[in-house]
């Protein structure tokens, strides 16, 4: 298949775009998307579903990504960050290269579970949970 993204590349930064550092350590990471479009069918629709246009139920982007415990800076400002649900900018890329794509916006970061097997690098489970409006940008 041609075309496709190495998801070695699919991060996220603390920052605002143009300003964005990489949280190091990352590791499997996924992006839900919420929001369906508002269906508006009724007995006058017939048998047809129908839509409102342009409109969709409550939109919400969270990225789940397990991190290995560093003592980074960045990685120790979002973890204080996820002690006191504070939002910060973040952007989400899945690289830089045309065709990749970028979500930028206020998510608000939160551990879901810490990790210390033996003999291995404690890990943390996180969750970043927008908060507010996301810009979708794709790399021209």
């Amino acid at each position: 298949m041609a075309g496709e993204l190495n998801a070695n590349s699919f991060l996220i930064y603390k920052g605002a775009t143009s300003s964005e550092v990489v949280l190091l350590g990352q590791g499997d990471g996924t992006l839900e998307i919420a929001g369906e479009p508002i269906e508006l069918s009724n007995k006058s629709s017939g048998n047809s579903r129908t839509f409102l246009t342009g409109s969709t139920t409550t939109k919400a982007h969270t990225f789940t990504v397990d991190v290995t415990f560093s003592s980074d800076s960045v990685f120790l400002d979002v973890v204080a960050d996820a002690d006191t649900a504070t939002e910060d900018d973040y952007v989400i890329k899945t690289g830089d290269a045309s065709g990749d794509i970028s979500w930028a916006g206020k998510f608000i970061p939160n551990i879901t579970s810490v990790n210390g097997p033996q003999n291995t690098a404690i890990t943390l489970s996180m969750q970043f949970l927008s908060n507010g409006d996301v810009t979708q940008t794709i790399v021209a």
